[in-house]
């Protein structure tokens, strides 16, 4: 059986040349692509000039589509050819959050390299430090706090990331925060 990624690559695949001039133009191509992790499409419609930062409904661009589903080699591609990692979507995330909280560490590190701002905000005020310790990746939460994320930012519910870590149950992200100084 493949896994769900094999599987979506290959069928976004077989989607875009069905697509192509059906469903939207080469900007929604690229969405595409950088969501199902085709690297050499994405590199394909960024030479035939789609817009690295073109949103579609949802506020995704290609880079936080990439970030999102962990695709860190379309991330790698996206960044050095003006993909702009402080684009937020509709619910105000960003390609960092995204990958931040579902653990994406590659991802993180590409992203913060590329100048993501590292204490950007969603709807909810959340950090990526927070999404970090909400969904318990103390390597990403290692990589935060050594390039300087906020360890006391709390969400418009008044939650910080130690108080996620502690609804988690994860010790070794507790301690990674109360090292850093975090507050309840």
């Amino acid at each position: 059986m493949l896994p769900i990624r094999s599987l979506t690559t290959i069928i976004l695949v077989i989607l875009i040349p069905l697509t192509a001039g059906y469903a939207g133009d080469i900007n929604q191509e690229l969405i595409r692509a950088s969501a199902g992790g085709n690297t050499a499409a994405v590199k394909t419609l960024l030479e035939k000039g789609a817009n690295i930062n073109f949103k579609n409904d949802s506020g995704h661009t290609a880079l936080i589509c990439a970030a999102k589903f962990g695709y860190e080699e379309t991330v790698q591609v996206l960044l050095p050819n003006g993909a702009d990692t402080n684009e937020k979507d509709i619910w105000n995330e960003t390609a960092l959050g995204y990958a931040a909280k579902r653990g994406h560490l590659t991802a993180v590190e590409a992203l913060l390299t590329g100048g993501a701002d590292i204490n950007a905000k969603d709807n909810n005020d959340a950090t990526p430090l927070i999404g970090a310790a909400t969904h318990n990746h103390p390597e990403i939460i290692k990589v935060l706090l050594s390039k300087g994320a906020d360890v006391n930012v709390k969400t418009k519910g008044g939650q910080t990331a130690l108080d996620a870590a502690i609804e988690r149950d994860s010790s070794e992200a507790i301690q990674l925060l109360k090292e850093a100084e975090a507050k309840e």
